[in-house]
């Protein structure tokens, strides 16, 4: 379980985002890690051309050893209008460790959500997201979820 705390700010036509991430596996072995993982993190953001682009930094404050010092991870995507209140969004991803066991390691996909507006301030987001390259498991990933976004 992945559960994200964030402040946004935009700035011109960037949009930069400071947040904590924790990751939760709930004792899932084999060896992918057994703690919950606390990441600091910075983004930045923006649209060009009808894509949204971006770049985050995220930074392992616990003590798993996965990566020391830095996950960083570029992202580029596409939103598509289905409905009055729903949006598919297509993202394409790579992303990159640096220090600790994953030192060296990189991991590349595509994931699709359908953002849907509950409310003003509500959103729920059914998605999948298929994971290549140097996963936790060293095969491919395909996972899959819900996210729900509150806006204050």
């Amino acid at each position: 379980m992945r559960i994200y705390g964030q402040v946004s700010k935009s700035v011109g036509n960037f949009d930069l985002a400071l947040g904590v991430l924790n990751r939760s596996f709930y004792g899932w072995g084999g060896g992918a890690p057994d703690a919950d993982r606390l990441e600091p993190y910075v983004g930045l953001s923006t649209e060009l051309a009808g894509f949204s682009l971006g770049a985050s930094a995220h930074f392992d404050e616990s003590d798993t050893n996965i990566y020391d010092d830095l996950f960083w991870q570029v992202t580029a995507g596409k939103g598509f209008a289905v409905s009055g209140n729903a949006t598919l969004s297509v993202t394409g991803f790579y992303a990159a460790y640096e220090g600790g066991a994953a030192d060296g390691a990189a991991v590349y996909g595509v994931a699709a959500g359908l953002d849907i507006a509950v409310s003003d301030s509500v959103t729920v987001t059914p998605h999948v997201t298929a994971t290549l390259g140097d996963t936790s498991t060293d095969d491919d990933e395909i996972t899959a979820g819900v996210k729900l976004n509150f806006g204050f």
